[in-house]
């Protein structure tokens, strides 16, 4: 796994957290999470900057590893993934609501309809006397 990679090296070079995390012009809070795991799927550009701090590349931190880094546009392109779907969610609901507010109509027309015919029936019986 790239993490044991990572910390295989930063183990290596003998680098602490603090100094890491200034070497690659990083908030330690950042590569403590990154070194500790908790963010499951760094930025490339951030294991760009752990890998040069550490002198070496980012294919020796993913070697043997199908790792998948997130960059900016796979999170960009997630974000708008998660906005289409929200915005989905909304037609689908204004879908159900119109289709509720069109059978009460078609309800009332036929309503409607019916008092017409029966209106139409009366005339006619009224119209024979």
């Amino acid at each position: 796994m790239w993490l044991h990679n990572l910390l295989d090296i930063k183990r290596e070079k003998n680098i602490s957290t603090a100094k890491l995390a200034e070497l690659a012009n990083l908030p330690e809070k950042t590569v403590h999470r990154v070194l500790t795991g908790r963010t499951k799927s760094p930025y490339l550009d951030t294991l760009d900057r752990l890998a040069t701090a550490l002198g070496v590349t980012v294919g020796d931190i993913l070697a043997g590893t199908k790792a998948v880094v997130a960059d900016e546009t796979m999170t960009e392109k997630q974000q708008k993934i998660d906005e289409l779907t929200a915005e989905n969610n909304i037609l689908k609901d204004s879908v159900v609501s119109l289709t509720v507010e069109t059978e009460k109509l078609k309800a009332e027309l036929q309503h409607k309809d019916e008092m017409l015919q029966v209106h139409k029936d009366y005339m006619r019986l009224l119209a024979k006397k």
